[in-house]
């Protein structure tokens, strides 16, 4: 995290943000999980942000096998907060180089506002686990083979 050296105005600023911003998180198509897309996540705190003096600017960081984002919060005074989120990109079976990149820029860009705004995120469905996916007969099979590697690892069972 880089600052200005000064953050006398950005604070008070920040502050009275964080209490003008309404929630956030909407529920998934389903009703199931809280979620924001980074362009509902735009829609309500930019306005709140231009009312007080502050924009958030971001932009692409990276080099041949890191992609990640900058995201500066600015007071109009010239003072800021920035932070810098980075990963290795890699495609896979299900998506390319590209939209990889692509998918992790997203990712970072709505997390980043989130972060230096202190907005919940809801729950973390990202990396939701393959049995919360999997339907209820498969579930159970999952969780069986759950229970077993805990005994494994507790010592209780020591060959499966």
């Amino acid at each position: 995290m880089k600052t200005s050296e000064k953050l006398d105005q950005l604070i008070p600023a920040l502050l009275k943000v964080q209490s003008d911003l309404p929630k956030v998180m909407d529920k998934d198509s389903k009703g199931m999980y809280e979620y924001t897309s980074l362009d509902n996540l735009l829609i309500k705190v930019k306005p709140i942000l231009e009312k007080h003096k502050l924009v958030i600017i971001q932009l692409p960081v990276g080099d041949d096998i890191m992609i990640g984002i900058e995201t500066l919060l600015c007071h109009e005074s010239g003072q800021f907060i920035s932070n810098k989120m980075q990963t290795n990109i890699e495609s896979s079976k299900r998506i390319n180089l590209y939209q990889s990149a692509g998918t992790a820029i997203t990712y970072y860009r709505r997390y980043s506002i989130m972060a230096l705004l202190n907005l919940a995120s809801g729950e973390d469905t990202d990396g939701v686990l393959e049995q919360e996916l999997a339907p209820k007969n498969h579930r159970n099979h999952l969780l069986h083979n759950q229970k077993l590697w805990v005994m494994v690892q507790q010592n209780i069972i020591t060959q499966i």
